[in-house]
């Protein structure tokens, strides 16, 4: 009987947490992180979402997006990171309300450990490159 209880604990703790482990970064195609989702690398790379591994392509699909405390992502309604522009540290559990017009048409993302993004804006600065803000 214990056996069956830590097993349904077990069960149920992956069954609601996609998110174990630090430093990770979900899209999801459905409001409130549900429905089909693929795990963005935050590797401070552009992707395209139809690049992204999931069960089916969330090219202008993405509905929200799931971070852990840490993390900064930008979300772009072009390819190869162009675009509308909409960037976060918080998990969205609605891009179209949040977005300013990216949310359902985001087409590539880019994802970062917070520190080494600003790191990366500020080194872009340096060289005379413009981030909006």
């Amino acid at each position: 009987m214990v056996q069956l209880a830590q097993l349904l604990s077990l069960a149920v703790l992956g069954a609601t947490s996609v998110m174990a482990g630090p430093n990770r970064a979900f899209i999801y195609s459905d409001t409130n992180f549900r429905g089909a989702y693929a795990e963005v690398p935050t590797t401070n790379v552009c992707h395209n979402v139809r690049d992204l591994k999931a069960w089916k392509d969330l090219t202008g699909r993405v509905e929200s997006a799931a971070l852990t405390p840490g993390i900064v992502c930008s979300f772009y309604s072009d390819k190869d990171c162009f675009g509308r522009v909409y960037t976060t540290e918080e998990s969205a559990a609605d891009l179209a309300d949040e977005a300013y017009g990216v949310g359902e048409a985001v087409v590539s993302v880019s994802c970062a450990i917070a520190k080494q993004a600003e790191q990366v804006q500020e080194d872009a600065e340096d060289d005379g490159i413009w981030f909006n803000k």
